[in-house]
């Protein structure tokens, strides 16, 4: 984000984060935000995404580009026994993040919406438009067996999930495994 806009995303992402205690940024002496809630619908040039994409791509090795014709090539054809879940596993170092990042700015290259999330905020800053699992999907800060996210049907946010041509997950392994069992 740019410094102009950082600080209303960040109150924006705190704000979503309150929620799921009860609370929101007035309740805790905060400056409230007006942005729309389909926060990570982001807007991208496509001309621009398709470069970035062309580019990435000429630096992949034959491994890395296997994989991203493999999710392009799932994601735009049209096929019912074509596996749509992917995992990448590789050591650190050896370009996941690219790979990651080659997806995005493909996908969002042909003016298709592409979901980044991560498991831990860090992470999340490392793709581009990324955030937070937790944020995006809405999963409680404390998870047990019981747990279910908060992330509402028939919402903007629900929209804009069923919306994405492709979801990436970085670090996924990293959340708990209730996340993935009660959504």
């Amino acid at each position: 984000y740019s410094e102009e806009t950082g600080p209303f995303y960040a109150l924006a992402e705190l704000n979503e984060l309150l929620k799921s205690y009860g609370l929101n940024l007035r309740k805790v002496n905060l400056p409230s935000v007006d942005l729309q809630c389909d926060l990570f619908r982001l807007s991208y040039d496509a001309m621009e995404e398709q470069s970035k994409a062309n580019a990435n791509i000429e630096k992949l090795n034959s491994e890395q580009r296997y994989a991203v014709y493999k999710v392009l090539h799932a994601i735009y054809e049209y096929q019912t026994d074509m596996p749509k879940c992917f995992f990448l596993d590789g050591p650190a170092g050896t370009g996941k993040t690219f790979v990651y990042l080659t997806l995005l700015h493909a996908v969002r290259g042909k003016g298709d919406q592409a979901i980044a999330v991560a498991s831990t905020g860090i992470a999340a800053t490392l793709l581009s438009g990324g955030r937070t699992a937790h944020s995006i999907f809405k999963i409680p800060l404390t998870l047990d067996a019981t747990s279910t996210c908060n992330l509402k049907p028939n919402t903007s946010e629900a929209k804009i999930l069923l919306d994405a041509k492709v979801i990436v997950w970085d670090e996924a392994p990293m959340t708990h495994v209730h996340a993935f069992l009660h959504w």
